[in-house]
């Protein structure tokens, strides 16, 4: 613990004040780039109970469910310049990299289902630009772990907007629209409901009709919510959490849920839905017969019941969403119950605001020292000035001779240097500690 002398005589020293100044931003940047991410998957782990390192390769049991990922690209901001598009682009993409990353090592998940939307401007993109962000697609969510892809109206459209040949080269990329896969204890029905939305012939549709369904007990994926009629959603659910009443309350302090309760309305716009249509729903439920659905396209974290099917409506998982960027880890270990629970993931935005409002303060707190400090560098000076001893040894000159405007003048722009000389040397400090940070994440 350092003493108030020891202080004292630190903020009396310029290099002191620097160097005070220079820690506070390495512990902002440390907390804003690693440890808030890492902090916010530990939080949500361990879950159910106690941590597992090594997964058994032949169960699967715990699976991170990933929406809307909707990578930026030039369709995300048309109206700005392209430089502005790339900055946009390396911030979201070091956003999701890393906070998928530290989901994986954290709660390890035996397999990471994508709920479609992958891409913000998918279907829109020429062959040639739908490859590159493909890539930039499966470079940041690199994973040793199998991975599940659904289809979203970013990738193909919806209804009778959708195309042959997005449908086809998303195809050729993430797999069939329309499958399941098996897990330990329930079978997974992943269905391209957006095909089935449409009144044409598609082949995907034809392939969503002619599904094989696997044994009872399964779980729904949709891309597009089922139909409800003035639900509102559930912040959260004592039936998601765990059974143990000490697990239970970790589970409501993982939560940070948006700050008002919503509902997912239905909507018509090009190329979208809010939801699926009440008919289509009732058809997928009763031939389904889903013990649990899980849902994306966009919309905030929803928790909802279908008689005694429930349904969670996964959040967002890119930056500067409303509502909270977010996951959902489901643990089906239990072969007669579906538990899940949402993690939230840092606002991006909030962290950037909050080193906008840091840099204020590290500028006013120069700032004010050095006005401190010009003060009594102008008392001193003028104390020598008007000494006894001074006087003496300057007989020669008149004291009007030496205290002039221009030796104010000199004082004066001595400070602004010294002032602009600081504020670069903790600028170019916080900005080399930036990129270092960047480097260890990259």
């Amino acid at each position: 613990m350092w003493s108030a002398n020891a202080v004292d005589s630190i903020m009396r020293s310029p290099r002191g004040y620097i160097n005070l100044l220079r820690l506070a931003w390495l512990l902002a940047l440390l907390y804003g780039e690693i440890y808030i991410f890492w902090s916010a998957a530990r939080h949500c782990a361990p879950w159910p109970g106690k941590r597992q390192h090594v997964s058994n390769p032949l169960q699967l049991d715990r699976l991170l469910l990933v929406s809307d990922t909707q990578l930026k690209d030039a369709y995300s901001y048309n109206i700005i310049p392209d430089v502005f598009v790339r900055v946009i682009e390396f911030y979201s993409d070091l956003y999701q990299k890393r906070s998928y990353r530290y989901l994986e090592q954290q709660l390890y998940p035996q397999a990471t289902v994508f709920l479609g939307n992958l891409i913000e401007g998918g279907r829109q993109w020429s062959d040639a630009g739908f490859e590159y962000h493909t890539a930039r697609f499966h470079r940041l969510f690199s994973s040793s772990q199998p991975q599940y892809h659904m289809a979203g109206t970013h990738d193909i459209g919806f209804g009778d907007g959708i195309k042959s040949h997005e449908v086809n080269r998303f195809q050729n990329e993430f797999g069939s629209t329309s499958y399941t896969f098996q897990t330990t204890h329930y079978s997974a029905v992943i269905v391209d409901t957006l095909s089935l939305s449409s009144t044409l012939n598609l082949s995907t549709k034809e392939t969503a009709l002619n599904l094989n369904l696997p044994p009872q007990p399964r779980i729904l994926f949709t891309h597009l919510p089922l139909y409800r009629h003035d639900k509102p959603c559930n912040v959260m659910d004592p039936s998601s959490s765990t059974t143990n009443r000490k697990d239970d309350r970790q589970y409501k302090k993982s939560l940070s849920p948006p700050p008002h309760h919503h509902e997912i309305i239905q909507e018509h716009k090009h190329q979208y839905q809010g939801m699926l249509d009440q008919e289509l729903s009732k058809e997928l439920m009763d031939w389904i017969q889903p013990v649990a659905v899980f849902s994306g396209s966009h919309h905030p974290y929803c928790h909802v019941k279908h008689g005694d099917v429930h349904e969670i409506t996964v959040p967002p998982f890119n930056m500067g969403t409303n509502g909270g960027n977010g996951v959902v880890l489901v643990n089906l270990a239990e072969n007669d119950r579906v538990a899940a629970k949402v993690c939230w993931m840092p606002d991006q935005v909030g962290i950037y605001v909050g080193y906008g409002c840091l840099w204020l303060g590290t500028l006013l707190a120069l700032l004010l020292y050095h006005i401190v400090q010009h003060r009594k560098t102008m008392t001193r000076s003028w104390a020598l000035l008007t000494s006894h001893d001074y006087e003496i040894g300057y007989k020669k000159k008149q004291r009007g001779e030496i205290v002039t405007n221009a030796y104010i003048q000199r004082l004066k722009r001595k400070w602004l240097v010294d002032f602009i000389r600081d504020v670069l040397e903790v600028g170019c400090t916080t900005a080399a500690m930036y990129v270092a940070c960047l480097i260890v994440i990259i």
